[in-house]
C-alpha cells in the first residue's frame, strides 16, 4: 500500500522533471540545478553549501573562502530586483525584503 508521500508528484520548478519520490526530487534539484527545495536558492560557486539568503551568502564567501562577490566576478540578484555586488549593498538594503529568492549571475565584462 502506498503512503501519502509516494502518491504526491514532485515537479521541478526549473525544468520538466517530475518524480513521485521526494528523495529523488531533492537529488535532482541539487545535481541538475545546484539548488535546494527549501527556498530554491543557488549553490555556492566555490563549495557544496546552499546559503539561504544574500545575508548568508555574502558572509559565507568572506568567512569560508576569504573572498567577496566582486573579485569573484559574481553578483546576486534578489527576486525584488535588488542587485548585490558587495557587503555594502547588503548593509544599505531595505530590511523589508527577506531576500529569500535570489540568483547568481556573472558580471558583464566590458
Amino acid at each position: 500500500m502506498e503512503d501519502e508521500t509516494e502518491k504526491k508528484e514532485h515537479k521541478c520548478p526549473e525544468c520538466e522533471h517530475h518524480s513521485k519520490s521526494a528523495w529523488s526530487w531533492v537529488k535532482h534539484l541539487k545535481i541538475k540545478h545546484s539548488t535546494t527545495p527549501t527556498l530554491v536558492t543557488p549553490q555556492c560557486f566555490l563549495c557544496k553549501k546552499f546559503p539561504e539568503t544574500p545575508y548568508g551568502f555574502i558572509p559565507h564567501l568572506k568567512l569560508h573562502h576569504k573572498t567577496t562577490l566582486l573579485p569573484s566576478g559574481i553578483y546576486l540578484l534578489c527576486s525584488c530586483g535588488t542587485r548585490y555586488n558587495s557587503s555594502y549593498d547588503q548593509k544599505k538594503r531595505d530590511k523589508k525584503c527577506s531576500g529569500g529568492n535570489f540568483t547568481l549571475h556573472k558580471l558583464d565584462e566590458d
